[in-house]
């Protein structure tokens, strides 16, 4: 079945917005490209992105790990870092704040519901910004928030802090400034009607960044701006500052420099064509961050970069420094850490943000198939995750083993299959263009089952296969097998059988209309898991089955046994499990609020 990792593997999509926690910005880009805001912090580098990503680097944005977060909003669009403290803000005025370098982070109460775009500190002071003019502070830390009164409905995307003043800049061109920590805000006249995205402060100068690489820079604490020439028409989403040295990244992997408090700008080379999206700067190094997870660092004051591997291809939209640690964040809420300066980092949740559907262990291997095609493997009991190359790109919903054979099933009638292990896979020839949802072995027979009741059969380890009659077309989510019998479940309820490996098949009743989205067998005992935490069990081989008592009302996608225990993973990371049998079940508490997919289990 499906999962990811302890002695039973939750898998879970999840995807990464980067953050950081020095002087910079974070926020939507300036074609709505949502970007984020890196600064260096106290050596540990904070990235965040959609999902309530939140990845951080202990050192130098070498390596990165995720973070564990509440649930929340979808999306993290600006981190920073002050007191000691990590504060990151996101859709629907979402904060989530971390007191131990970015390690576990909490939820904040916010003082309204816009989206927030950006966040920054000064002055004992946090400050957010985001739609609809919204400006937020808080004096204690992040732990509790108020509305500031702003002088715009223009929605503001990055804010910074310096001498004593805070400025923030937006759509239109709009700048507002504070000089009393946040609490009175005051239109500056601007250059540009340009959408603005990000902003920083370093050597007493403000910069702000934006669309056709627009570069404004004030002298005056903010009071006044006027345009510098910029070296390309690019949009630009972050700016930073280090080393006497400011850096913007945007659109095609565009980086820009300027070494004269940026009054003149010059580009840099860079090495990838991907969107940049987020920058800071800690510990002597440039980090940016951006679209595909790309990471690229750079090690002398901007001049030339090199790409970082990544734990992911979700958007990263900031990152963050402090304590000696990098962290970016990114799509759907991904957050990955690097503690070695940026050169590598981790994601131990998997190695890309694409959905997983399914996942299946066998000869001291795990393999994990999903969205796109993605095939994934892992050899030290889902530790760490490689990416195999996958002939197909349609979505892959299920996988199983047998005979020294993994098969994945997906849409269009897809049917992929490895006989080293998962290292490699080629394409069957399958019999139907119909979705495949599910995939069993049993008695040297492969079975796949999907939409419209659609069933086929392989006897020679998955090389070829044939349809075999169906008794409804009703779509098929999950087949398992058991005492020489298959057993295909599905929706209104549907459970079918068969007893000769697959060539017919039988309606057997059902104690529920609700789909079944998964089916194993363990004990004697055939269990189902469905829609509203529906769970049916049959004792007698799949001929008669019974409602089992459901400790939630949640969804339930797939479902394992082992060490005489069924778990079963659901909807906003709903844990189940059983150790009677199925007869009884309870809830059990799960580090993610994510919807999970399938799970198995290491022998």
């Amino acid at each position: 079945m499906k999962s990811l990792l302890s002695w039973f593997l939750l898998i879970v999509s999840i995807a990464v917005l980067v953050s950081s926690c020095a002087k910079s910005d974070d926020s939507k880009t300036a074609n709505e490209t949502e970007t984020e805001t890196t600064t260096p912090g106290s050596g540990v580098f904070v990235a965040v992105g959609l999902s309530r990503t939140i990845v951080r680097s202990t050192d130098n944005g070498t390596n990165w790990n995720n973070m564990t977060i509440e649930a929340g909003a979808e999306n993290i669009y600006g981190v920073t870092f002050g007191n000691n403290t990590f504060v990151a803000v996101g859709t629907s005025a979402n904060i989530v704040r971390s007191t131990d370098n970015g390690t576990n982070w909490d939820n904040a109460t916010s003082s309204n519901a816009n989206n927030l775009r950006g966040v920054t500190f000064g002055n004992d002071t946090f400050v957010g910004v985001g739609d609809n003019g919204n400006i937020i502070r808080s004096t204690d830390n992040g732990t509790n928030w108020d509305d500031a009164t702003s002088p715009t409905e223009n929605h503001p995307k990055g804010v910074t802090f310096g001498n004593n003043t805070f400025v923030a800049v937006g759509e239109l061109g709009n700048i507002v400034r504070s000089t009393d920590n946040g609490t009175n805000w005051n239109t500056t006249t601007t250059p540009t009607a340009n959408y603005l995205a990000g902003v920083t402060f370093g050597n007493n100068i403000f910069v702000g960044v934006g669309i056709s690489g627009n570069i404004i820079r004030s002298t005056d604490n903010g009071s006044s701006f006027d345009n510098a020439t910029s070296p390309t028409a690019e949009n630009l989403h972050r700016v930073a500052f280090g080393n006497n040295t400011f850096v913007a990244v945007g659109n095609s992997g565009n980086i820009v420099r300027s070494t004269d408090n940026g009054s003149s700008w010059d580009n840099a080379t860079s090495p990838t064509a991907n969107y940049l999206t987020g920058v800071t700067f800690g510990n002597n190094i440039f980090v940016g961050v951006g679209q595909s997870g790309n990471i690229v660092r750079s090690t002398d004051n901007g001049s030339s970069w090199d790409n970082v591997t990544s734990p992911d291809r979700w958007v990263l939209y900031g990152v963050e420094f402090a304590n000696n640690t990098f962290v970016a964040v990114g799509e759907s809420g991904y957050i990955i850490r690097s503690t070695d300066n940026g050169t590598n980092w981790n994601n131990v949740t998997s190695p890309e943000p694409w959905d997983l559907g399914g996942v299946v262990f066998n000869n001291s291997t795990l393999v994990a198939i999903g969205e796109s095609g993605y095939i994934f493997r892992s050899t030290d009991n889902g530790t760490n995750w490689d990416n195999v190359t996958s002939p197909t790109t349609n979505h892959l919903y299920g996988v199983t083993f047998g005979n020294d054979t993994f098969v994945g099933v997906g849409n269009s009638g897809n049917i992929v299959r490895s006989t080293d292990n998962g290292s490699s896979f080629d394409n069957a020839t399958s019999p139907t263009a119909n979705h495949f949802y599910g995939v069993g072995f049993g008695n040297n027979t492969f079975v796949a089952v999907g939409v419209s009741g659609n069933i086929v059969r392989s006897t020679d380890n998955g090389t070829t296969w044939d349809n075999a009659t169906s008794p409804t077309a009703n779509h098929f989510y999950g087949v398992g097998f058991g005492n020489n019998t298959f057993v295909a479940v599905g929706n209104g309820g549907n459970i079918v059988r068969s007893t000769d490996n697959g060539t017919t098949w039988d309606n057997a009743t059902s104690p529920t209309t609700n789909w079944l989205g998964g089916v194993t067998f363990g004990n004697n005992t055939f269990v189902g898991v469905a829609q509203n935490g529906n769970i049916v069990r049959s004792t007698d081989n799949g001929s008669s089955w019974d409602n089992a008592t459901s400790p939630t009302e949640n969804d339930l996608y797939g479902l394992t046994f082992g060490n005489d225990t069924f778990v079963g993973v659901g909807v906003n990371g709903k844990i189940v499990r059983s150790t009677d049998n199925g007869a009884s079940w309870n809830n059990v508490t799960s580090p993610t609020w994510r919807n999970l997919r399938g799970v198995t289990y290491l022998e």
